[in-house]
């Protein structure tokens, strides 16, 4: 059985005008073998994803917002699938004792994350 991880951390920083690229609302990266599509308006970022293996099946995938000037970073959405084969449930940070596995119809599958109140990390687990 193939067990593979993946971690998203977030970093945020403003460079120079000469540097940013514009970026389209929807682009597609790719870590650990999965396919991660951003979406939403960047409202003039550049988003950049760049994993990083840590182990066999284990990568760090660090998300970078870039902006010519300061302004608050815009509100988008990362989405991957994985087969969720011998899942038992599921944890986040947010979601107290709740390990629920919500069916995708479901608008509460989907949470969403700020930095005041959760981190935007989201594990499913099995029995072995």
């Amino acid at each position: 059985m193939r067990q593979t991880a993946i971690v998203l951390a977030i970093v945020v920083a403003a460079v120079p005008a000469g540097r940013v690229r514009a970026q389209t609302p929807a682009k597609t990266f790719s870590a650990a073998g999965f396919d991660i599509a951003a979406e939403g308006d960047l409202k003039g970022f550049a988003l950049e994803l760049k994993p990083r293996k840590i182990a066999d099946g284990l990568e760090v995938v660090a998300i970078r917002l870039t902006s010519g000037t300061p302004q608050p970073p815009p509100r988008f959405t990362l989405k991957w699938s994985l087969p969720s084969h011998d899942v038992v449930g599921q944890w986040a940070t947010g979601r107290q004792m709740d390990k629920t596995i919500h069916p995708d119809w479901s608008g509460g599958r989907l949470t969403a994350s700020m930095f005041a109140r959760e981190a935007p990390v989201s594990c499913l687990f099995g029995t072995c």
